[in-house]
């Protein structure tokens, strides 16, 4: 699983966001997830996964930066990117 965040420039620390508040909230996000098939948290597959992290990781990511795209790869190597 892979999320990308951006913004014009970087902060005072140099960077988009703080890595370890970005890992954090999609920690937070994947752990309501672990152990259920996307039908029993009624997603319909891949593309709907990528949705729901992306609703809820959003919101955790402070303006001026963004959520761009969230990727993610199944065990046979399958990707899917949502870019938003």
């Amino acid at each position: 699983m892979t999320a990308v965040a951006e913004r014009e420039g970087l902060d005072g620390h140099g960077l988009v966001v703080d890595f370890r508040e970005l890992e954090a909230a999609l920690n937070s996000v994947l752990d309501a997830m672990r152990g259920h098939a996307l039908g029993e948290l009624g997603l319909d597959g891949p593309i709907d996964a990528a949705k729901k992290i992306a609703d809820a990781l959003a919101p955790t990511i402070e303006s001026p930066a963004r959520l761009a795209e969230v990727s993610l790869q199944d065990g046979a190597g399958r990707k899917v990117t949502l870019r938003l």
